[in-house]
């Protein structure tokens, strides 16, 4: 398993500091964990490294990685985030939140 329970932690309580860059590769570090956790069986702590990274302090990329990580390991939590994103600010997320609520129904 990429990373692992110690990996994350460490992750999570890292700056990802203010530069895109670095705050990219620290989004798609945890993204990476949540994906092996998920692949081991073990969705609970892939729901909770993904859930996080659904906040708007996050860019676009990481939000909607996010989101489709939550798509393939909760199906209740995806529903949840769904709900919450078409109240979105951040209109491409919005849409893409809509879109796949329409796939759904």
């Amino acid at each position: 398993m990429i990373g692992g329970a110690s990996a994350c932690e460490e992750l999570k309580k890292a700056e990802y500091a203010r530069s895109p860059q670095i705050h990219r590769a620290w989004g798609n570090s945890l993204l990476q964990i949540a994906e092996s956790f998920r692949a081991s069986g073990d969705q609970p702590h892939s729901t909770a490294i993904l859930q996080p990274l659904l906040a708007s302090e996050h860019p676009f990329g990481i939000r909607k990685a996010a989101l489709l990580g939550l798509k393939n390991s909760d199906k209740k939590s995806f529903e949840d985030a769904l709900a919450g994103l078409l109240s979105e600010p951040d209109g491409k997320l919005k849409h893409l939140a809509q879109q796949m609520k329409n796939l759904s129904d």
